[in-house]
Protein backbone atom coordinates (compact mmCIF):
# COMPACT_ATOMS: atom_id res chain seq x y z
CA UNK A 1 0.00 0.00 0.00
CA UNK A 2 2.87 2.42 0.78
CA UNK A 3 4.27 1.86 -2.73
CA UNK A 4 0.92 2.82 -4.24
CA UNK A 5 0.71 5.98 -2.09
CA UNK A 6 4.32 6.93 -2.93
CA UNK A 7 3.60 6.51 -6.65
CA UNK A 8 0.40 8.56 -6.39
CA UNK A 9 2.17 11.36 -4.56
CA UNK A 10 4.69 11.70 -7.43
CA UNK A 11 2.30 11.28 -10.39
CA UNK A 12 -1.06 12.67 -11.42
CA UNK A 13 -3.96 11.29 -9.42
CA UNK A 14 -7.25 10.34 -11.07
CA UNK A 15 -10.23 12.02 -9.41
CA UNK A 16 -12.74 11.14 -12.15
CA UNK A 17 -12.59 14.60 -13.73
CA UNK A 18 -13.40 14.45 -17.44
CA UNK A 19 -10.52 14.01 -19.86
CA UNK A 20 -11.55 16.75 -22.29
CA UNK A 21 -8.43 16.46 -24.44
CA UNK A 22 -8.17 16.39 -28.20
CA UNK A 23 -5.37 14.65 -30.08
CA UNK A 24 -3.69 15.66 -33.29
CA UNK A 25 -1.61 12.98 -35.00
CA UNK A 26 1.30 14.32 -37.02
CA UNK A 27 4.09 12.89 -39.13
CA UNK A 28 7.32 14.86 -39.05
CA UNK A 29 11.04 14.64 -39.73
CA UNK A 30 13.78 15.10 -37.17
CA UNK A 31 16.80 17.28 -37.94
CA UNK A 32 18.73 14.15 -38.93
CA UNK A 33 16.08 13.22 -41.52
CA UNK A 34 14.43 10.32 -39.71
CA UNK A 35 10.65 10.32 -39.90
CA UNK A 36 8.51 9.93 -36.82
CA UNK A 37 4.89 10.11 -35.80
CA UNK A 38 3.51 11.66 -32.66
CA UNK A 39 0.24 12.81 -31.16
CA UNK A 40 -0.05 16.27 -29.70
CA UNK A 41 -2.74 16.56 -27.04
CA UNK A 42 -4.47 19.83 -26.24
CA UNK A 43 -7.52 21.16 -24.46
CA UNK A 44 -9.70 22.79 -27.09
CA UNK A 45 -11.72 25.18 -24.95
CA UNK A 46 -9.13 26.00 -22.29
CA UNK A 47 -6.64 28.83 -21.97
CA UNK A 48 -3.35 28.68 -20.11
CA UNK A 49 -2.96 31.53 -17.63
CA UNK A 50 0.47 32.34 -16.18
CA UNK A 51 1.00 32.77 -12.43
CA UNK A 52 2.24 36.32 -13.00
CA UNK A 53 -1.14 37.24 -14.49
CA UNK A 54 -2.91 35.73 -11.50
CA UNK A 55 -0.79 37.96 -9.25
CA UNK A 56 -1.67 41.00 -11.37
CA UNK A 57 -5.36 40.12 -11.15
CA UNK A 58 -5.06 39.78 -7.39
CA UNK A 59 -3.80 43.37 -7.09
CA UNK A 60 -6.03 45.04 -9.68
CA UNK A 61 -9.67 46.15 -9.54
CA UNK A 62 -12.63 44.00 -10.46
CA UNK A 63 -12.92 45.47 -13.97
CA UNK A 64 -9.39 44.42 -14.91
CA UNK A 65 -10.27 40.92 -13.70
CA UNK A 66 -13.49 40.95 -15.74
CA UNK A 67 -11.59 41.83 -18.92
CA UNK A 68 -9.03 39.07 -18.27
CA UNK A 69 -11.83 36.56 -17.68
CA UNK A 70 -13.54 37.71 -20.87
CA UNK A 71 -10.29 37.25 -22.82
CA UNK A 72 -9.70 33.79 -21.34
CA UNK A 73 -13.25 32.74 -22.20
CA UNK A 74 -13.29 34.17 -25.74
CA UNK A 75 -9.75 33.89 -27.14
CA UNK A 76 -9.86 31.64 -30.20
CA UNK A 77 -7.61 28.58 -30.35
CA UNK A 78 -4.24 29.29 -31.95
CA UNK A 79 -4.79 33.06 -32.19
CA UNK A 80 -3.08 35.70 -30.06
CA UNK A 81 -5.42 38.59 -30.81
CA UNK A 82 -8.99 39.46 -29.92
CA UNK A 83 -11.43 42.31 -30.46
CA UNK A 84 -12.39 43.87 -27.14
CA UNK A 85 -15.54 45.96 -27.12
CA UNK A 86 -16.16 47.73 -23.83
CA UNK A 87 -19.88 47.65 -24.65
CA UNK A 88 -19.94 43.87 -25.27
CA UNK A 89 -17.90 43.09 -22.15
CA UNK A 90 -20.02 45.44 -20.01
CA UNK A 91 -23.20 43.80 -21.32
CA UNK A 92 -21.78 40.33 -20.69
CA UNK A 93 -20.91 41.17 -17.06
CA UNK A 94 -23.82 43.60 -16.54
CA UNK A 95 -21.61 46.53 -15.54
CA UNK A 96 -20.61 50.04 -16.64
CA UNK A 97 -18.70 50.21 -19.95
CA UNK A 98 -16.53 53.16 -18.81
CA UNK A 99 -15.08 50.94 -16.08
CA UNK A 100 -14.43 48.18 -18.62
CA UNK A 101 -12.60 50.76 -20.78
CA UNK A 102 -10.44 51.59 -17.76
CA UNK A 103 -9.80 47.88 -17.25
CA UNK A 104 -8.69 47.47 -20.88
CA UNK A 105 -6.47 50.56 -20.60
CA UNK A 106 -4.90 49.21 -17.40
CA UNK A 107 -4.11 45.86 -19.05
CA UNK A 108 -2.36 47.79 -21.85
CA UNK A 109 -0.33 49.71 -19.21
CA UNK A 110 0.60 46.39 -17.57
CA UNK A 111 1.66 44.98 -20.98
CA UNK A 112 -0.81 42.10 -20.71
CA UNK A 113 -2.39 43.25 -23.98
CA UNK A 114 -1.37 45.72 -26.67
CA UNK A 115 -3.57 47.62 -29.10
CA UNK A 116 -2.73 46.39 -32.60
CA UNK A 117 -3.62 49.68 -34.31
CA UNK A 118 -1.05 51.55 -32.17
CA UNK A 119 1.73 49.28 -33.43
CA UNK A 120 0.48 48.39 -36.92
CA UNK A 121 -2.13 50.84 -38.27
CA UNK A 122 -4.33 48.94 -40.73
CA UNK A 123 -7.81 48.94 -42.24
CA UNK A 124 -8.25 45.15 -42.16
CA UNK A 125 -8.84 44.55 -38.45
CA UNK A 126 -11.05 46.60 -36.13
CA UNK A 127 -9.32 49.33 -34.13
CA UNK A 128 -10.35 47.55 -30.95
CA UNK A 129 -8.18 44.52 -31.82
CA UNK A 130 -5.67 43.71 -29.08
CA UNK A 131 -2.66 41.42 -29.15
CA UNK A 132 -2.59 39.21 -26.07
CA UNK A 133 0.82 38.81 -24.46
CA UNK A 134 1.26 35.04 -24.78
CA UNK A 135 3.56 35.08 -21.75
CA UNK A 136 0.43 35.75 -19.69
CA UNK A 137 -2.40 33.97 -21.47
CA UNK A 138 -2.65 31.77 -24.55
CA UNK A 139 -4.82 29.01 -25.97
CA UNK A 140 -3.15 26.87 -28.58
CA UNK A 141 0.10 25.27 -29.64
CA UNK A 142 3.03 27.19 -28.18
CA UNK A 143 5.29 25.55 -30.75
CA UNK A 144 3.17 26.92 -33.63
CA UNK A 145 2.95 30.35 -32.00
CA UNK A 146 6.75 30.44 -31.65
CA UNK A 147 7.21 29.35 -35.28
CA UNK A 148 4.74 31.98 -36.57
CA UNK A 149 6.30 34.81 -34.57
CA UNK A 150 9.87 33.89 -35.53
CA UNK A 151 8.81 33.69 -39.19
CA UNK A 152 7.28 37.17 -39.00
CA UNK A 153 10.36 38.58 -37.27
CA UNK A 154 12.63 37.07 -39.93
CA UNK A 155 10.48 38.55 -42.71
CA UNK A 156 10.76 42.03 -41.16
CA UNK A 157 14.55 41.72 -40.89
CA UNK A 158 14.94 40.53 -44.52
Amino acid sequence: MDNVINKLSRDSIDYNYSLDFKGLKIKDKADDGTEYRKTIYYMEHKAIIDDALLEIMDKENTYVRKVVRYIAKNIPYGVNHISLSNKDIATYYNCDKSNISKGIKRLVELDVIGRLYDKIPNNMLPKNTYIINHNYIYRGSIKKLRKDILEQRNNIND
